[in-house]
């Protein structure tokens, strides 16, 4: 069965803190997935340090600190594992709204191939998912606002929201060992809006 935890993945102490209460509960981790991630939407003159800060701690330091923590008791092990990162299509794309967003992302990409090349040698293999406009919480005021939803599926060739489900199975083929020749890759499920070229 499944057990749970919490921990506040902006603060390190916090992630090293329930790495250690995994190992000695249930064991050793083999599958990491960071999915911990926020957006503090404001225009780029507005945004405060405070927020920018907020947004890199939990986006993207905390998936270093985790995925750090876990590759090290993985090679002391001996484990041959699989780090899945949510990254985003903003890793690519930018909105002028969600600066730190966007920079999270992006970096969070390049933490994956660092990542990938540095644990090759002891295959560990990490990857990254990056979605397009999914149905969660985030995009739920879109959703409710046919004028924002028609930009969205304007930018959407599949023409309809992206589903948890369809990112879950990306996660779980990446982390599966039919995946086992993939490492450093983001993979964008993003109902083709990224190879997108917009000319009207």
């Amino acid at each position: 069965g499944a057990v749970g935890y919490t921990a506040d993945f902006s603060n390190p102490d916090e992630i090293l803190a329930l790495f250690d209460k995994i190992e000695a509960d249930v064991g050793d981790v083999s599958v990491l997935v960071n999915n911990a991630g926020i957006a503090i939407p404001a225009d780029f003159l507005d945004v405060t340090l405070d927020d920018f800060q907020q947004v890199i701690d939990l986006n993207l330091t905390g998936v270093f600190v985790a995925s750090q923590r876990a590759a090290k008791r993985m090679v002391e092990v001996g484990i041959e594992g699989a780090i899945v990162n949510i990254s985003s299509i903003n890793a690519q794309l930018a909105i002028p709204s969600i600066v730190a967003y966007c920079a999270s992302k992006g970096g969070v990409m390049q933490v994956t191939k660092t990542a990938a090349l540095a644990l090759a040698p002891h295959n560990i293999r990490v990857n990254a998912v990056g979605p397009g406009s999914i149905e969660t919480a985030m995009v739920s005021s879109i959703n409710s606002n046919p004028e924002a939803m028609a930009r969205v599926m304007s930018r959407t060739p599949l023409g309809r929201l992206g589903t948890a489900r369809e990112i879950g199975d990306v996660v779980a083929f990446l982390a599966s060992d039919k995946a086992s020749y993939v490492t450093g890759e983001t993979i964008y499920v993003d109902g083709g809006r990224l190879p997108l070229n917009y000319t009207v």
